[in-house]
């Protein structure tokens, strides 16, 4: 399956690239600005116009779909859930926040062409009431996570950081459990309610969420009862 063989990508390339990323990421975010300005570009004026290679096809089916922007969330979420003692867990910590603009800069260069072309769905939605339900479901989770994912996005910043108080920065960040319940819920839609289901997909997706889910309570659990010792 495309979304795991890129979530395994990500997570090689975060694990054994990890020093590369922290030095270069500042260059790694340009490089990906300019990948979403050409996917959003072609998205919405190309599309239909320009063929491209079969290899830039599917880089750009990756990036264009919000799978890449989806696995670098996951990794993120992870990173607040698995054991920090873990070799592992702090690498991904350390460039958590890296990860974490990536992921935003990708997601948005998914969303928007999705929102100006809006209006190619419109022949299904008027098929029945709820085809029409679901679509504006899709748009509307989209939307929200977009507009919560932008204070987080420029505050992951660390020239943002550096100039917020601490109790504030994460109680805005405390978002992000939104955010990632808003990105399973829209997921869930586009894989089981659209006519060409694909449920193989959504028990992965819902197989990786609950297992953070699980993961991000026990950790709590165990934080809890070791402060009261």
């Amino acid at each position: 399956m495309e979304f795991l063989f890129v979530l395994l990508i990500a997570l090689v390339f975060s694990l054994c690239a990890n020093d590369f990323i922290r030095k270069q990421g500042k260059k790694i975010q340009i490089i990906t600005y300019l990948l979403a300005f050409i996917i959003i570009s072609y998205e919405l004026f190309f599309l239909k116009s320009v063929t491209l290679p079969p290899c830039l096809r599917q880089l750009e089916y990756f990036l264009g779909k919000g799978i890449v922007s989806v696995s670098l969330f996951i990794l993120v979420m992870y990173a607040g859930a698995l054991d920090a003692k873990k070799s592992y867990t702090r690498k991904l910590l350390g460039i958590r926040y890296e990860l974490s603009i990536l992921a935003s800069t990708l997601f948005l260069a998914h969303v928007l062409p999705q929102i100006f072309n809006f209006g190619k769905y419109i022949p299904m939605m008027k098929k029945s009431p709820t085809m029409s339900l679901i679509f504006h479901f899709i748009a509307l989770t989209a939307i929200i996570c977009l507009i919560l994912i932008i204070p987080l996005w420029i505050t992951s910043y660390r020239v943002v950081r550096k100039k917020m108080k601490a109790k504030s920065w994460k109680k805005l960040h405390r978002l992000a459990y939104l955010i990632y319940g808003l990105i399973y819920f829209h997921v869930s839609a586009v894989f089981l309610c659209l006519p060409y289901k694909q449920v193989d997909k959504f028990i992965i997706y819902s197989i990786i969420f609950v297992g953070y889910l699980v993961l991000k309570i026990r950790k709590k659990l165990i934080l809890s009862k070791n402060s009261k010792n």
